[in-house]
């Protein structure tokens, strides 16, 4: 089993979104804008988990992660290029997320996002956040 495997089933499902040049991993947001990057692009990050109550005796739990995928684009010039660069890119990725089942856990819905969007240095980032619920059972 990998505890992380959601994330690799949620980069390979956006590899092919049309207008995305790249789907990075990167270990955390704070690193989003440091990163040199092909643009249009989303990065796939780990936000975490919240682990439920336990079942039967404390062998079984249930972990529910949560997944961020950031848009970054390149923003044009002009005062209203912000929603119409990511509009459409939005749409297609919120699409092709919503309801997908990674190996080994629950199918993805989405949830709020861990902030707002943001724009800094001529590109806009546009923050998604997914979750997704994993059953593990001890090793007994």
């Amino acid at each position: 089993m990998d505890y992380l495997g959601a994330g690799a089933d949620i980069v390979a499902r956006l590899q092919d979104v049309p207008g995305l040049l790249r789907v990075y991993e990167p270990a955390d947001l704070s690193v989003l804008e440091a990163k040199s990057q092909a643009t249009p692009c989303a990065h796939v990050v780990y936000l975490g988990d919240r682990v439920e109550d336990t079942n039967q005796g404390g062998a079984t739990h249930v972990v529910e992660q949560t997944w961020a995928v950031v848009l970054v684009d390149k923003l044009a010039a002009g005062a209203d290029t912000r929603q119409a660069a990511f509009g459409p890119l939005l749409a297609s990725v919120i699409t092709r997320l919503i309801g997908y089942k990674p190996r080994l856990s629950s199918p993805l819905a989405r949830i709020n996002p861990p902030g707002r969007p943001w724009y800094r240095n001529g590109y806009g980032y546009y923050p998604l956040a997914f979750k997704t619920t994993l059953r593990l059972k001890g090793d007994l």
